[in-house]
């Protein structure tokens, strides 16, 4: 996708400020042109600091420590005239937890030129196969956990078995003993009312721990989808 203006990039400002979700402009000296009230509240803007002319740095926000990596995607997107898409996970409006979001960034042209860049972030959902067969929603992706029932450390081992890996793997992983895992299996299956591998993948689809990630597996920063 690419976005074209007649003469600058304010052109586009009418049309995003009607948008209702984050979407933001940047010329090609990387420097913040315009954002829009959700991407103000989504970046966590201080109440009356004016972002245009600046760059990432000059805001004071804990995101500025990502300035390097957001100019080097700039870089790509201008450079060689294609879209791009990044995950990128900080405490986005200010939530205490930390949670990915996908961010897309587009080229904007002028008489052929990029001059510029757009980009827009959604939350980050997961979306598998069957559920494009089965034509439902992809879930959104959560380091808050939807259930109270489980302890810390169950979590991390739910995580695991969700993603069908075995005791001896998740031993491995989290570098204890294979028994200690079985035994936390075995609490977690009682907790959960199954008795299977399979009940608890089911168990987990009902209860939204399918989508589940444990804060200390999520790193602020962005990554190239």
């Amino acid at each position: 996708m690419a976005y074209h203006v007649k003469q600058r990039l304010e052109e586009l400002i009418p049309l995003l400020e009607m948008i209702d979700t984050p979407w933001a402009i940047r010329d090609d000296n990387f420097l913040n042109v315009f954002m829009n009230e959700a991407a103000l509240r989504y970046n966590i803007i201080p109440k009356g600091f004016d972002i245009a002319g600046r760059h990432d740095t000059e805001i004071p926000v804990g995101w500025s420590e990502f300035a390097d990596q957001y100019q080097a995607q700039d870089e790509k997107v201008i450079g060689k005239q294609q879209s791009l898409s990044i995950i990128e996970t900080y405490n986005w409006y200010g939530e205490s937890n930390l949670t990915p979001y996908v961010c897309d960034k587009h080229p904007v042209y002028l008489e052929g030129e990029v001059i510029g860049t757009v980009w827009s972030s959604v939350p980050f959902k997961l979306f598998t196969p069957l559920e494009y067969v089965d034509n439902k929603q992809g879930k959104f992706v959560s380091s808050i956990p939807p259930t109270d029932i489980f302890t810390s450390a169950e979590l991390r081992i739910v995580f695991f078995l969700i993603n069908k890996n075995t005791a001896k793997q998740i031993a491995k992983r989290l570098s204890l003993a294979e028994r200690t895992i079985q035994n936390h299996i075995a609490s977690i299956y009682q907790k959960a009312d199954v008795s299977s591998l399979g009940q608890f993948l089911e168990y987990s689809t009902h209860t939204g721990l399918d989508c589940y990630l444990p804060e200390e597996f999520v790193f602020r920063g962005t990554k190239y989808i």
